[in-house]
């Protein structure tokens, strides 16, 4: 094929990056853009839609996660589980199902603003606060990090359900 029909994103030769780190997994049969090669950054010249670097079949879905680590851990390319906590109305009590598990952080935002001061217990133990369904819907739980993740569709469904049903935590994979 000629070279003209590729962007100048595209990597054309693999001497360009053996031996280089890259930002993600690299899928067999994927393009792969120089900006995946760990050091590229994009260009402001680039048209590339962020659509066209989503793997075929999969969803870039971003989504509010707590995180009660220290947020400068995570990288991108890390494996997390992703634990829905809700409340059960009828048997009165909390509950935690992991919905994902060994999911490719993709992107990680921290929102600093977010804290545990609204959830701390009357003796100042956070174990012992009372978590109220508001603690939980506005996710004042924790810092809470947006996660970017690549999901099949059927992911996507679970992974909002849940969003709506309580808060998404996240443990971090070996």
């Amino acid at each position: 094929m000629p070279e003209c029909i590729f962007s100048e994103k595209f990597v054309l030769d693999e001497g360009q990056i053996l031996g280089k780190k890259t930002n993600s997994d690299i899928l067999k049969g994927e393009i792969i853009f120089a900006d995946k090669v760990e050091g590229a950054a994009l260009s402001q010249s680039s048209n590339l839609k962020f659509s066209s670097y989503i793997p075929k079949n999969l969803r870039a879905v971003s989504v509010p996660v707590n995180y009660f680590g220290d947020s400068s851990l995570l990288r991108t390319g890390d494996r997390v589980d992703i634990i829905s906590t809700y409340y059960e109305y009828s048997g009165g009590e909390l509950k935690s199902d992991t919905i994902l598990s060994e999911k490719e952080v993709i992107l990680a935002e921290s929102n600093f603003g977010s804290s545990m001061s609204n959830s701390i217990g009357d003796n100042g133990n956070f174990l012992l606060g009372t978590a109220t369904e508001e603690d939980f819907r506005s996710g004042s739980l924790g810092s809470f990090i947006i996660m970017t993740f690549y999901l099949e569709p059927g992911e996507v469904e679970i992974i909002f359900l849940a969003l709506e049903r309580g808060v998404l935590n996240l443990s971090i994979c070996s």
